[in-house]
């Protein structure tokens, strides 16, 4: 299981995951206890519990790129990886990546560096201000860093030398 973002396939370039609205939902309630980016929990929701997840493709989209986790079936990852490669595109990968830090900033190490936008490092960085630590450089300003000192004084170390020049204080 990867922390962010899991999906597979059926070997036919069929791609399943948990959609923004999925996820919503699940997080308000989820009796069946899905986690978001296991294969198994995918599988299990879209085909059944008959050990499904031997029966799929198994992919992931981290800060290494698209990976293929496992084939059980006809290898259809290029297809897949076009598919992803589209799909990152879209407004609903950015909506996810905001979801994921706004119930755990942190998991911002998860998210490629390409798609940590200003919105969901803030995002990660007000749920938690070690968060700051994954926000890329050129991201990083004034503002940030205060937000992060107000919640725990520690987070200093990840503040750039410039911006302590400036006084910020908790």
């Amino acid at each position: 299981m990867c922390n962010f973002f899991s999906f597979i396939s059926n070997g036919k370039g069929n791609v399943k995951y948990f959609t923004l609205e999925q996820r919503k939902q699940f997080y308000k309630n989820n009796p069946k206890q899905y986690k978001m980016d296991s294969h198994s929990s995918i599988a299990s929701f879209y085909y059944g519990n008959n050990n499904s997840d031997d029966k799929v493709n198994k992919y992931e989209f981290t800060i290494n790129g698209f990976i293929i986790d496992q084939i059980n079936v006809k290898d259809d990852s290029k297809q897949v990886e076009k598919w992803l490669n589209e799909f990152i595109k879209t407004e609903e990968y950015e909506e996810l990546c905001k979801m994921l830090v706004e119930q755990n900033g942190i998991m911002l190490q998860y998210i490629p560096r390409k798609y940590r936008t200003k919105e969901i490092c803030k995002l990660a960085v007000k749920q938690n201000c070690f968060s700051l630590y994954y926000v890329p450089k050129h991201l990083i300003d004034y503002n940030l860093c205060e937000m992060a000192l107000k919640q725990d004084v520690r987070v200093l170390k990840y503040v750039p030398t410039k911006y302590k020049k400036e006084g910020i204080k908790k």
